[in-house]
């Protein structure tokens, strides 16, 4: 069988985003995740094929097709709870490449 042209393919992006407030990795990507399903639904978190990529140090990226990506984006910038404690999500850029969304290149603290 042949594979799908690259026209055909869904086309990723890649999400980098920092976590103010809680650090547990499995709290955010849940949280994550059903921020996303709340907002666009079972259908769309479906289309936009959401998952959490890496997460660590309160810092991570997260993957999402490019036609769903601003309805992603508004779902994180809307969370304000992870578990029990208060956060928010600052999202800190987008790509389409895992490689260009480098966290080091966002550490400039």
């Amino acid at each position: 069988m042949k594979p799908f042209p690259a026209v055909l393919r869904e086309h990723k992006r890649y999400v980098a985003f920092r976590v103010h407030g809680v650090l547990d990795e499995q709290a955010v990507k849940s949280a994550l995740s059903q921020a996303v399903l709340g907002l666009i639904g079972e259908s769309g978190f479906a289309d936009a094929n959401f998952s959490v990529v890496g997460y660590a140090g309160g810092e991570g990226v997260c993957r999402s097709t490019d036609l769903r990506l601003y309805d992603v984006i508004a779902a994180l910038t809307l969370v304000s709870r992870i578990g029990e404690q208060p956060a928010w999500v600052e999202v800190l850029g987008v790509s389409g490449t895992i490689r260009k969304t480098n966290l080091y290149k966002h550490r400039r603290v």
